[in-house]
């Protein structure tokens, strides 16, 4: 049974760490606790295990759709990042779970940030 979830750049740190064996995260945009969180990942589980694909386009970024530091966080690292322009929806895989998400950007919702609706199942 799906169960609907609350999921911010938070949530998705904190599942990220808890990967033991692999992780995949697709998504318009994120913050810095999600860098942080899957380049640690990246260190701990290897480059093939972590896999990351993002919007990386300059009007995701006007929009709000997460920090384009972060990102650039991840190349520094050696992090491979993939660019999918347009991307909206989300996708979390960690081990054998995952989750689709929806994150309104900024412009339109900046209470996001302290996110208490459900956008995730």
């Amino acid at each position: 049974m799906s169960t609907f979830e609350t999921i911010d750049d938070a949530g998705l740190a904190l599942r990220i760490r808890a990967a033991a064996k692999r992780g995949l995260l697709c998504a318009p945009g994120f913050g810095d606790p999600v860098a942080a969180a899957l380049i640690e990942a990246h260190r701990r589980l290897g480059c093939a295990r972590v896999v990351v694909v993002v919007d990386g386009t300059a009007q995701a970024a006007r929009l709000g759709y997460g920090h384009f530091d972060a990102v650039g966080q991840l190349a520094q690292a050696g992090v491979a990042v993939r660019v999918a322009p347009g991307l909206r929806l989300g996708t979390l895989i960690v081990d054998e779970q995952g989750w689709s998400f929806a994150t309104p950007p900024l412009l339109v919702d900046a209470t996001m940030e302290q996110a208490v609706a459900p956008n995730a199942i």
